[in-house]
């Protein structure tokens, strides 16, 4: 968890080629093999694919490589709700509905006669 924050931590002020070099640098320091990032800010989207699909390998990390990764989206989630819990803006006793009303549901299509 704390690479993905240093990664964001480096990637944000950046162009694409320093972001590029700062990624590089930092695969090397944290003996990361490869690995592939995509930046997004406004409209714009940037994609990395740097090192190698395993380490000590000659093979590129590209657009088509799969990683065995876990996802970290529930692990980001529950952090963001912590630190809000932590700040007083979420109650976790509190239903979530009270939050965030339930979106209409789209009206049902009406048979064909």
């Amino acid at each position: 968890m704390k690479l993905l924050y240093l990664l964001l931590l480096v990637l944000l002020p950046l162009t694409a080629p320093a972001q590029r070099a700062a990624l590089e640098t930092l695969l090397r320091q944290k003996n990361v093999a490869g690995l592939q990032l995509i930046h997004t800010k406004g409209s714009n989207a940037t994609a990395y694919y740097l090192g190698q699909r395993r380490q000590g390998t000659a093979g590129a990390v590209d657009a088509e490589t799969v990683f065995q990764a876990a996802s970290l989206g529930k692990v980001v989630l529950a952090y963001l709700a912590l630190r809000l819990h932590d700040q007083g803006r979420l109650d976790l006793d509190r239903p979530l509905l009270r939050y965030a009303p339930t979106p209409a549901s789209p009206t049902p299509a009406a048979p064909a006669a």
